[in-house]
């Protein structure tokens, strides 16, 4: 991850998120790839990721959301590939994505 980000005070960022709101958060890098700064994940998605299959999965999940941000500045909401409600917002330097806070990992009734 660039270096322009103070590591410790983004592990801070997220931990109070997580005890705020119950949902965790994570950094993800500019190519989308998760740095876990955070290990926060509910059970569902552990499980999950302990499959190899269920990994690649979120991985390509991941990687594909923060290539197709679009939302105009703020968090952009989406459902990742198992229906799960998650939220992207891109971390500036000038124009360019230096990375990403992935929130998410919320059971939401209304459609993304």
């Amino acid at each position: 991850m660039n270096t322009l980000f103070d590591v410790k005070r983004l592990c801070r960022l997220i931990a109070n998120l997580n005890i705020l709101t119950s949902v965790p958060a994570n950094i993800l890098d500019a190519q989308g790839r998760d740095r876990y700064l955070f290990g926060g994940h509910p059970p569902f998605c552990k499980a999950i990721n302990a499959d190899p299959e269920g990994h690649a999965r979120c991985i390509r999940c991941d990687a594909w959301k923060a290539k197709h941000y679009h939302a105009d500045g703020g968090f952009q909401f989406y459902r990742c590939h198992l229906g799960i409600c998650e939220a992207l917002m891109p971390l500036y330097s000038k124009e360019e994505p230096l990375a990403y806070l992935i929130f998410g990992c919320y059971y939401s009734r209304i459609r993304t």
